[in-house]
């Protein structure tokens, strides 16, 4: 057992999955997600209404759409540093909001820390800014979500497979729509049961074992 934190997930010109933790990078022949349905969030007002609308959770796949602008992180581990990271490269300016919990990462070289707690996100139609708990503000025109860790739709977004309703998009197989890629349990839908998140990873298993068994060319 290798007792790390993934943070992020990525294909290499190999097309082969490389998962990456806040210490090493693992490349794979087949990756299996399984770490349940749940996505971390906070009770800030705003936050539900302003998804799709300044509101991220992925900063590999909506980053661009941020160039130039001024953007934060919400969160204040591993999984926020590198998503603040990604957003370095395109974004005017990054700033981490740990929404006052302690810091348990270290931070970059140029991305600011406001440690204060969130009250709520502003905007009309988008997002245009952040109010903390003692009245003051920070304008910015995104927000990421990364709040813990990476959780199995995070993961699977980054990569670009499927995802409808935040459930990961499989076949009866448990592979996901890229190759080397699996997914089983409650981040799959369906019935949310002890019984049904077995009966998928056994069937996962299964598949994987045929896939890294077969000759490849």
């Amino acid at each position: 057992f290798i007792e790390e934190e993934v943070v992020s997930l990525a294909y290499n010109d190999a097309l082969q999955p490389v998962v990456y933790t806040d210490r090493n990078s693992y490349t794979a022949d087949a990756v299996l997600l399984a770490t349940g349905s749940s996505r971390q969030t906070v009770p800030v007002k705003g936050l539900k209404e302003h998804e799709g609308k300044g509101v991220s959770y992925c900063a590999v796949c909506d980053a661009f759409f941020f160039r130039g602008k001024d953007v934060c992180v919400l969160g204040s581990g591993e999984y926020a540093v590198h998503e603040a990271q990604v957003l370095q490269s395109t974004a005017r300016s990054v700033t981490m909001l740990t929404n006052g919990q302690p810091l348990t990462a270290d931070i970059p070289q140029g991305i600011t820390v406001i440690e204060k707690p969130v009250a709520c996100i502003n905007g009309n139609t988008v997002v245009d800014g952040v109010t903390f708990t003692d009245g003051t503000s920070l304008p910015v025109q995104g927000i990421f979500m990364a709040i813990g860790i990476a959780g199995s739709t995070d993961l699977a977004r980054k990569v670009g497979a499927e995802v409808e309703n935040n459930r990961i998009k499989v076949n009866e197989k448990m592979e996901t729509t890229l190759p080397g890629l699996y997914a089983a349990g409650d981040c799959t839908g369906g019935i949310l049961q002890v019984y049904k998140a077995v009966y998928d990873g056994a069937t996962a298993a299964v598949t994987i074992l045929h896939h890294i068994s077969a000759p490849h060319s």
